[in-house]
């Protein structure tokens, strides 16, 4: 079975529009396998099986949310984004020539708007000092593409819950 924890590096840039709303556009990397099934459609696979892709996933979450100051130093929040998430076929393992099968895969992704989904989440922020914070963040990107894509698969398909744990440097 697939790796249930993949590891996130990202940045994100939050500015406040007021003393609720926030916008924070992010961009974060993770690495991925699938293989190919037999109706050639992209499925999660473990980093032992045979005949795998591995992805390089690029996602843009460009989020708002509103964000309460229950005290000086803690704050509750909700948020929610479109979310675009690049999967960039990098290396097709044990294929002689995997160059058709890196073309599938990220065809298979680029077809039906299978990037798009959207994210919802909230967060707790702890203000250490006038100029940094902890954010600690819960959220869920919900693959809503199923609803078009013609798969005969469940909307969890490609669903993900996604923690996050980060440093805000205010300047």
């Amino acid at each position: 079975a697939p790796g249930l924890i993949t590891q996130f590096f990202g940045v994100s840039v939050p500015m406040m529009f007021n003393s609720v709303l926030y916008f924070e556009p992010g961009i974060r990397l993770y690495a991925s396998n699938v293989v190919l099934d037999s109706d050639n459609r992209a499925v999660l696979s473990a980093v032992e099986t045979a005949y795998r892709i591995s992805l390089l996933n690029c996602e843009i979450r460009p989020e708002i949310g509103a964000l309460f100051n229950l005290s000086d130093k803690i704050s509750l929040g909700i948020t929610g984004a479109p979310l675009f998430t690049f999967r960039i076929p990098i290396v097709a393992h044990d294929y002689d020539d995997g160059s058709e099968a890196m073309s599938t895969v990220g065809q298979y992704f680029l077809a039906k708007a299978r990037f798009l989904s959207l994210y919802a989440g909230g967060l707790l922020v702890w203000h250490a000092t006038e100029k940094v914070s902890l954010e600690v963040k819960l959220g869920t990107s919900l693959p809503f593409y199923h609803f078009w894509d013609g798969e005969d698969s469940a909307f969890y398909n490609w669903l993900s819950i996604e923690p996050e744990v980060g440093f805000i440097f205010s300047f």
